[in-house]
Formats: structure tokens, C-alpha cells, sequence
């Protein structure tokens, strides 16, 4: 199971093309929420792609031979790392967003900018879970781990969301944004049910020796 190589292609297909559908809704609103939700998704993009590499060698790592730890406590050791790496970007996105804006080039947008940013800053709280956690379930459990979690968020929540705030004219860059982060919070909690699961597979054998 472990020596299968993850689905990347299918990971990459489904959030590649929910963010393509979510754009050209956020076009239809105006040219500057277009350019933002673009500029912000490109920003994230940066950030969570290679946590995704560091999923896939921490899950490999956790089932190495020869550490004192077990392949939870590992896991649970490489996601805090990756927390304390990214809180100082989430707190700047959070506390400071307009520094943020500037850093990217949209020193000129207008205040749902603003507003974007800070839940944007919040979705890296999750990215330990969501990005590193969800890469090393491909490891851990099996190649499709993640797909129907990250499948129920962006097409049970993400999209959904964004239609009817669409039809409704009520389509910002905040309200985008704003369902994002509750997909990616929905995502969370259904990677964490997974890898509950897992460890409770993990640890089996384990508690049956004592």
C-alpha cells in the first residue's frame, strides 16, 4: 500500500479546476475582484503546494524503522512543526492584511480586499491538517485518502456557496474567500476523522502486545 505512488494528478484536477470555476465567477462580479481572488489563490497556492511534498515524506518518515516515536506521535510532531512555521504569516494576514496586499502587488485594492485576506490568513491555521495532513494520509493509508474529503469541500461546500452568492449579487472578495475557508474547514474535519481512523489502525497492533 505504502509503495503506491499518491494521485496527484486527481488532487491537483479537482482544486485546479474548482479555483478555475470560482475565478470566472468572480469575474462577473468586476475586473478588481477578479485580480484579487486571483492574486490571493496564486499566494496560497505557493504556500500549500510544497506542505503537500512535506505530507508525502513525513508520511514515509513516520513509518520508518529505528525512531523512538510512534507513527502517530511522528505525524503529530511534523504538523506542529509546519504550525509554527506558518503562524507568523497567518498572524500578518490576520492582524496586518493591507502589508499583505502590498506584498503582492494590490496595494490599491479597496476594503473587501482587506477583508479577504484575514480569513485567507486563517486557512493557514488548517494547512498542518489540510495540506501536510491530507499528503501524508496518501502515505499512511492509501493513494485516495484525502479525494472524497477534499471532494465533499469543494463541491459540497465551496462551489455551491459561490453560485448562490453569484445568483444572488452578493459575490465579493470576501464572500469568496469567506466559503473558502468554510470548505477548508469541512476539509479539516474530515481529514481528522481519517487520520483518527488510521491511528486507531495504527495502534492496534500495539495495544494488542500489552
Amino acid at each position: 500500500m505504502h509503495g503506491k505512488p499518491p494521485r496527484a494528478p486527481v488532487t491537483a484536477s479537482v482544486m485546479m479546476g474548482s479555483f478555475a470555476l470560482i475565478t470566472l465567477a468572480a469575474a462577473q462580479v468586476d475586473d478588481e475582484t477578479a485580480v484579487t481572488v486571483t492574486a490571493l489563490v496564486s499566494l496560497m497556492r505557493t504556500i500549500i503546494i510544497p506542505l503537500k511534498s512535506y505530507g508525502l515524506v513525513g508520511g514515509r518518515m513516520a513509518t520508518a524503522p529505528g525512531h523512538g516515536l510512534r507513527p502517530d506521535q511522528r505525524v503529530r510532531l511534523f504538523a506542529t512543526v509546519i504550525a509554527d512555521l506558518l503562524l507568523p504569516l497567518s498572524v500578518t494576514m490576520i492582524f496586518a492584511p493591507t502589508a499583505m496586499l502590498h506584498l503582492i502587488g494590490l496595494e490599491a485594492a479597496s476594503g473587501p480586499a482587506v477583508l479577504a485576506v484575514r480569513p485567507a490568513g486563517a486557512q493557514l491555521l488548517l494547512e498542518p491538517i489540510t495540506g501536510f495532513g491530507a499528503a501524508a494520509l496518501k502515505i499512511l493509508v492509501g493513494p485516495s485518502a484525502a479525494i472524497t474529503a477534499l471532494l465533499i469541500s469543494m463541491a459540497g461546500v465551496a462551489l455551491p456557496v459561490v453560485a448562490v452568492l453569484l445568483v444572488s449579487a452578493n459575490l465579493s472578495v470576501a464572500s469568496i474567500w469567506g466559503a473558502l475557508l468554510s470548505a477548508r474547514i469541512c476539509f479539516a474535519l474530515l481529514v481528522l476523522r481519517r487520520c483518527r481512523s488510521w491511528r486507531r489502525g495504527a495502534l492496534a497492533p500495539v495495544m494488542g502486545k500489552r
